[in-house]
């Protein structure tokens, strides 16, 4: 079968076959799509709360039905340029209908929630675990979960900072990374290692004595680092190392209503020599509410937002009611959209607002 269409100027009659088709469903598809789909193929995955998706290897699409008033008359492609112009085109199939694509994304909330509830907690825990399912997801289990192809949720996962374990993914659960952090920099300390700049090999050697795996140690340390090894060593980055003990900090019940400088006076006492904190590195995580080293620290973290845009824009309003755009680029921080900006986010969600004349805009929910 083709589409392509008959030369112009060159009108032929007709003809239909005995045995014509009417059960085709016609796909519209780039060169690109096309030349995935017949390397790799796809898979149409939905249930009955969930819209029909066409899963290919490295992009999904939603499907949609879009009929017209016309009928698309199906013919073989060799008639196309057929000597004989008097000789009528065979039509061996007829369509009203086809199929269109959108272009979305794995759906992140979703995977995310999958991979805590089975967090990798140590490898003793695991040793110990009678059932080896109740730790981590095989990449087949997870695609029986979501509307994603293979290369889709490899890249997803690589980007929810998830490890492999003989064949199994798991995020680190908090509590454990929390503990390897520590017995990093105490490690650290006493091998006169001054921070930020620590020997991997050496490092990773010392935390397996620790019974620290040491896939996990490479793994947590590459999650904490600026970037690939320099030399033999890699150089920590200060802001993520900050925001570990920030974050643990954030959690002790003593540090509720605190303000700005009492946060940093402790959080200092937290970090080690080397790292060194800042209230400009809470961006996304908490809100000030007023001004300076009076203002009050209140948790609000961008990891615990949804990443579907009118949920996350949801979630923000109902924290505040006016965003300054300074405080709210860091919350717009991983939404799930393809094709739009997030000058494009900002006026399909949100409402600019000027209170009066020389005063600064704020955002407020549409």
């Amino acid at each position: 079968m083709s589409l392509q269409a008959l030369p112009l100027e060159q009108p032929r009659s007709l003809a239909f076959a005995a045995d014509q088709r009417s059960n085709l469903v016609l796909l519209e598809a780039d060169d690109s799509l096309v030349a995935e789909l017949l390397s790799s193929g796809a898979v149409i995955k939905g249930g009955l709360q969930q819209p029909a998706v066409l899963s290919c290897h490295e992009q999904s699409f939603k499907l949609k039905t879009a009929n017209t008033t016309n009928s698309l008359l199906l013919i073989p492609f060799e008639q196309v340029d057929i000597a004989n112009a008097a000789q009528p085109v065979l039509v061996e199939a007829m369509a009203s209908s086809q199929l269109e694509l959108f272009q979305m994304r794995i759906d992140l909330d979703k995977l995310e929630n999958l991979l805590r509830a089975r967090p990798y907690t140590g490898q003793a825990d695991a040793m110990e675990c009678e059932d080896i399912q109740q730790s981590g997801w095989t990449s087949e289990e997870l695609l029986s979960q979501l509307q994603a192809g293979p290369g889709e949720l490899r890249t997803a996962l690589q980007g929810c900072g998830a490890l492999e374990l003989d064949g199994r993914w798991h995020v680190i659960e908090p509590g454990y990374h929390d503990m390897f952090c520590e017995v990093m920099v105490l490690t650290a300390i006493q091998n006169g290692w001054q921070l930020p700049r620590v020997p991997l090999a050496e490092m990773v050697q010392e935390l397996t004595n620790d019974n620290i795996d040491t896939r996990v140690s490479e793994h947590c340390l590459k999650q904490l680092s600026l970037g690939p090894p320099e030399g033999d060593a890699i150089i920590l980055s200060n802001d993520k190392v900050s925001l570990r003990y920030a974050k643990k900090l954030l959690e002790e019940p003593r540090m509720a209503g605190t303000t700005a400088a009492n946060f940093l006076e402790e959080w200092r006492l937290l970090v080690p020599e080397g790292i060194h904190p800042s209230i400009e590195l809470l961006r996304g995580h908490v809100l000030l509410d007023g001004a300076g080293e009076a203002a009050e620290i209140v948790p609000f973290s961008v990891e615990s937002l949804p990443k579907e845009p009118m949920a996350r824009f949801k979630a923000l309003f109902a924290a505040r009611p006016e965003w300054r755009i300074e405080d709210l680029n860091p919350y717009l921080d991983g939404l799930q959209v393809v094709g739009q900006s997030r000058e494009e986010l900002l006026l399909k969600h949100c409402r600019f607002v000027q209170p009066r004349l020389n005063a600064p805009g704020v955002y407020c929910l549409r």
